[in-house]
């Protein structure tokens, strides 16, 4: 029997090829590792980046089918008005992520050539600070009305994380919010590769998908790849490269993430976030637990859905943690129904 396969088909094994963990290229080159050092290594770096600061440029691309360009085009043209947005254009971003036990900055500001090629309503400054006991987010709209940003806190977030830089550490789960906590690590199956990576899996959960973590024993465990897979397909990647030593880690310069989707049965890249680190520091003494409630500057509608307030910041920047942040609001309302 003779077998025959198109372009599309050997381009297809070709993506799955370069896709799939080297684990399964020569099974029998499997080697037992010592699972307890391993293991201890993998907290202990795990441990070492809970006071972390990074500062980075980013590069998004966006890649839609164009059969969902065409829907979304005829979609407005029906309405007379544009009645749903898709991102066709690239975008540069200066950014800082911080990171302090359990406590998570995300900050990302549009270049200003970015900014002239983006339309109005595009985000130009975006901050979201997620910490225990609540959530605060600042943006600025590139053509707000009167040039005025707007802020929330709440309960609850209002943005799910999806490409942060940190899922270039090997620390978070994709689709999660918090970081994997050492407990959690524990628990998760350890394989070496038959290149001698050291591979943690986490099996499917509700929905479908599988993720795998490759890291290097012989560069200090630093994250080569993180591959996300659901049904059998792979959804999202992430490489990293250009490592370097910070403080005794070793953290990556790049790191590649892209998004990938079954559309008219084929798998299509819909998306690329490139990053480019320019500075990591750990432990950093201003990287303190206050620095994560937000001051919102002049000129910005600020709405607490905690107490029910706006507030309107017009003579000096704002931040409610001048009065009570949620934290100790917990804490108080615990001691008072003690009483």
């Amino acid at each position: 029997m003779k077998l025959h396969f198109t372009i599309r088909d050997l381009l297809w094994l070709a993506l799955v090829a370069a896709l799939l963990p080297a684990r399964f290229v020569v099974a029998e080159e499997i080697q037992p590792i010592d699972m307890k050092k391993t293991r201890e290594s993998l907290a202990n770096r795990l441990h070492s980046l809970q006071n972390l600061v990074i500062e980075y440029k980013m590069h998004e691309a966006f890649s839609p089918p164009p059969s969902l360009v065409a829907a979304v085009a005829a979609a407005n043209n029906a309405a007379g008005r544009m009645t749903t947005a898709i991102d066709l254009l690239s975008e540069d971003h200066l950014c800082k992520f911080r990171y302090l036990d359990g406590r998570l900055w995300l900050e990302q500001h549009l270049t200003e050539e970015s900014v002239k090629s983006l339309p109005g309503y595009e985000f130009k400054d975006e901050i979201h600070s997620f910490f225990d006991g609540g959530y605060e987010q600042y943006v600025l709209p590139i053509q707000g009305f009167k040039g005025m940003g707007t802020g929330i806190r709440s309960r609850q977030p209002k943005k799910l994380l999806t490409d942060p830089i940190d899922l270039g550490l090997g620390v978070r789960i994709d689709g999660d919010q918090k970081w994997v906590t050492s407990e959690e690590l524990k628990n998760l199956p350890i394989e070496i590769t038959s290149d001698g990576q050291v591979s943690i899996h986490k099996q499917a959960d509700t929905s479908g998908r599988t993720h795998t973590w490759n890291f290097d024993p012989q560069n200090d465990y630093a994250l080569k790849q993180y591959l996300v897979v659901r049904n059998g397909i792979a959804e999202t990647t992430v490489f990293c490269r250009g490592f370097h030593n910070v403080g005794g880690l070793t953290l990556p310069n790049q790191i590649d993430i892209r998004r990938y989707a079954l559309i008219d049965g084929q798998i299509m890249q819909v998306m690329q976030t490139s990053f480019e680190v320019t500075n990591y520091q750990l432990n950093s003494p201003d990287n303190t637990p206050e620095s994560f409630y937000m001051t919102w500057p002049i000129n910005t509608g600020v709405v607490d859905e905690i107490t029910g307030k706006k507030h309107l910041v017009l003579t000096k920047p704002l931040q409610l943690d001048d009065v009570k942040v949620p934290e100790i609001l917990d804490k108080q309302k615990s001691g008072d129904e003690g009483h």
